[in-house]
């Protein structure tokens, strides 16, 4: 590696000369300058308190006790105020002269150590110092943009599939072999495509797995379209956060990059992938060369599930024009998507001119068939241990196995879900279950005469329509809720609560869909989401083509949102009134109504107006009472107006 930094106009995908300010230097003193006459004690535990003013709030944070032996220490953490410039607290010089700490007739003057104190200086503030170079800081920025659910070892992402250690090894071995023990590789980009459940999360589960294992894992997104991990915008810090936790270099440069200038996270998706993620690993490449010397695999499954095509098409192109223009670079890329059209094309047009080795997985290889048979084997294995007093040990039987195999046809997540549905302990009838999938594919004829997506949606109509008349309401307006408002990533209680459901009819609501979601318990409801196994249940539901009677009522949800929405604008935190229906404590009560109303303030206007007019007389009657402070200043609170006053012309 070279010694010198690269100012090669095309270095970093044509960024130029790594910035100045991206060198590792000194951390910069804290200037403390008293805003206000609040104090903090040097030390509680003493009767008389040595007291000093404190700049903007601090917060308490632990040091090591050999630092300040026998004395309990409130060490500044400075927290600047909305709005404020975090470069005013910096101060570049190790001595600052301090006089303005001390000043004559302030009330926190009084007796203490800098009582009457004047023209000295504090030299290097070594508390702040350590505080930075700790990373601290850079970890607390991140998470304000990241998204945590799509790391590859998120508790948001419980019990992810994995390729069975038989199943892919082809795929698996080539990228092993260019991932981890090639010295010159071809390509710093590995791209895999594939339709839709072939399997391509589970390869980029398995590998990340076998990476970690290896020390190479740099960071991973798993993007996720129904369970909301879809937002371009959470991608570079997601990645920064984790490259940061993983190397000590990184996390000093964009620690001191980030107090300096936090807007960066607000920048768009190109000046975050420069500055946050390429120029950082050019100055670790210069400076400290050692801590680089394997490559960091850095993995993005499921990109075709980013909202935005434009911010696909952006973030190939940002690693594509990298890794064509970069030889030598301690990070290389493996990005999972299904073939979709807009990204076919920069494929095939030499226009982008992307450097990659491309790998499609076929269902309709020989590979592909043995592996959904393997998982089929192993899952029903499984069952038989789980149910051993329920099935037989010669259960289940061979032809059975092969007409699910031969009507899966190389594809992953239909063998996956048929294992899902037939496992589920609380329907507590594996021999039953899979007999009915076994009818069931026999009314199409012989094995392979239905795709075997085809033949999911129709094992989706037979799940729903399995719900009891009476809960099926509900049941589609969770599933609707949680599909159409994707941005608020409400939990399991939060959004009972939000229906108006107690615990007994959110659970019997979602009793059928066992196979299809993972359903938190009640002691996790606070706290988990609802997460969907697989994105074609989403596109399922959405499709009235394909799902028919069961699909998304966007008007029914609209009015429930609007309703329940002003219901809470209205409520009294402690009343325990019919408002919600499944709480467990005040304390409780008052976190779900702070968060609920949130969501209420930002969806209520824009739900009435989406709203069918017969439903207007619903809405005149919750209005009356509302408090419209802080919530009748938006563009959707006039439109609602305009909305209003046709129906009344009407």
């Amino acid at each position: 590696m070279s010694s010198n930094p690269p100012n090669d106009e095309t270095s970093a995908g044509g960024t130029g000369a790594v910035p100045q300010h991206l060198y590792p230097s000194q951390y910069p003193s804290m200037a403390f300058v008293p805003s206000s006459p609040d104090t903090h004690s040097q030390n509680p535990s003493q009767g008389n308190h040595n007291s000093f003013p404190v700049p903007f709030n601090t917060v308490p944070m632990s040091y090591p006790p050999s630092m300040y032996p026998g004395q309990a220490v409130m060490p500044l953490v400075p927290m600047a105020p909305s709005g404020y410039d975090p470069r005013e607290l910096l101060i570049t010089s190790s001595e600052r002269d301090c006089t303005e700490l001390y000043q004559p007739g302030n009330p926190s003057s009084g007796s203490g150590a800098f009582t009457g104190a004047h023209n000295f200086t504090i030299g290097n503030a070594t508390m702040v110092e350590q505080y930075i170079s700790s990373g601290a800081p850079v970890f607390q920025y991140l998470q304000k943009k990241w998204s945590p659910g799509a790391l590859a070892d998120s508790s948001a992402r419980p019990n992810p599939a994995r390729c069975h250690p038989d199943t892919r090894k082809t795929v698996r071995s080539s990228i092993c072999e260019w991932g981890l023990t090639s010295s010159t590789r071809r390509w710093r980009m590995f791209w895999v495509l594939g339709s839709a459940a072939v399997g391509k999360s589970a390869l980029a589960q398995t590998i990340a797995d076998r990476f970690k294992e290896e020390g190479c894992l740099g960071a991973t997104f798993f993007f996720s379209r129904p369970n909301h991990r879809d937002d371009a915008n959470t991608v570079i810090p997601t990645l920064a956060h984790q490259l940061a936790a993983r190397n000590s270099h990184y996390r000093s440069i964009i620690t001191e990059l980030l107090v300096n200038d936090p807007a960066i996270l607000d920048m768009n998706l190109s000046t975050q992938f420069k500055r946050l993620i390429i120029e950082p690993f050019h100055v670790i490449m210069t400076t400290h060369p050692e801590s680089v010397t394997q490559p960091l695999l850095i993995i993005l499954d499921g990109l075709d599930e980013c909202r935005d095509r434009v911010d696909q098409r952006t973030l190939i192109e940002l690693v594509g024009t990298h890794v064509r223009t970069v030889d030598n670079f301690p990070l290389i890329w493996m990005i999972c998507s299904r073939p979709e059209s807009h990204l076919r094309i920069m494929i095939l047009n030499p226009h982008w001119n992307i450097s990659c080795h491309r790998e499609m997985l076929k269902v309709d290889e020989q590979e592909a068939q043995q592996d959904a048979l393997r998982i089929l084997e192993r899952g029903f294995f499984d069952i038989q241990r789980t149910f051993e007093y329920q099935l037989d040990e010669d259960w289940p039987p061979e032809h059975y196995v092969g007409n699910i195999a031969a009507a899966a046809s190389g594809h992953l997540g239909f063998v996956s879900f048929i294992i899902r549905f037939v496992a589920d302990e609380r329907a507590n009838d594996p021999k039953g279950r899979l007999e009915k999938c076994i009818r069931f594919l026999d009314g199409f004829g012989a094995p392979g005469a239905i795709s075997p997506l085809h033949a999911l949606d129709l094992l989706y109509h037979q799940i729903f329509s399995e719900i009891p008349k009476e809960y099926l309401h509900h049941t589609m307006n969770i599933l609707a809720l949680f599909i159409l408002y994707p941005d608020d990533k409400l939990s399991a209680l939060q959004l009972a609560n939000l229906m108006g459901l107690d615990q007994a009819s959110f659970y019997r609501s979602l009793d059928s869909l066992y196979a299809v979601l993972d359903i938190p318990p009640p002691k996790e409801a606070n706290a988990r989401m609802l997460v969907m196994y697989h994105a074609s249940l989403s596109d399922f539901l959405k499709d009235p083509r394909r799902s028919t009677r069961f699909c998304l009522n966007d008007d029914e949800l609209h009015y429930q949102v609007g309703l329940r929405s002003l219901q809470i604008l209205k409520h009294k935190s402690g009343g325990f009134d019919r408002t919600f229906k499944w709480i467990r404590s005040l304390e409780e009560e008052a976190s779900i109504l702070e968060t609920l109303q949130n969501f209420a303030k930002k969806h209520v206007w824009k739900a009435c107006c989406q709203t069918p007019a017969r439903y207007f007389p619903n809405f005149v009657k919750e209005l009356d009472g509302l408090n419209l402070d802080g919530i009748s200043s938006s563009d959707d609170y006039n439109e609602f107006l305009r909305w209003k006053y046709y129906y009344n012309l009407n």
